[in-house]
C-alpha cells in the first residue's frame, strides 16, 4: 500500500483510531525505505512537517459529527505526499 492509497479508503469516526494506526504503519516503513536508499536527510525531508496547519474543515465520512482528527490525518498525509513529490524530483531519487 503507498501514501496515496490512504486518501481512498472511506473511514467512519468510530474508526479513526484504527485508520491512524494503519497510517503510522505504512508512513514508517516508507520512511525506512527512503532512509536506506536514500540516507538520513532524505528520510527528515519526508517526515518534515513545517508549515502543516492542523484545522477542521469537515465532517468525518459518517457525516455525524466534526472529526478533527481525521482532517488532521488527511491533511498531514498530503503533507508526506507532497514531500515525497518532491523527494522524487531531486537528482538523489535517481
Amino acid at each position: 500500500m503507498e501514501i496515496c492509497d490512504l486518501f481512498n479508503e472511506n473511514v467512519l469516526g468510530e474508526d479513526v483510531d484504527q485508520y491512524s494506526k494503519r497510517c503510522d504503519e505504512i508512513l514508517t516503513k516508507q520512511a525506512i525505505l527512503i532512509e536506506n536508499e536514500l540516507g538520513v536527510a532524505a528520510r527528515v525531508k519526508f517526515l518534515d512537517r513545517i508549515g502543516t496547519t492542523q484545522v477542521i474543515f469537515s465532517k468525518a465520512k459518517d457525516g455525524k459529527d466534526y472529526n478533527k482528527d481525521y482532517n488532521n490525518i488527511l491533511i498531514t498525509l498530503n503533507r508526506f505526499k507532497d514531500n515525497l513529490e518532491e523527494l522524487i524530483k531531486t537528482e538523489a531519487w535517481n
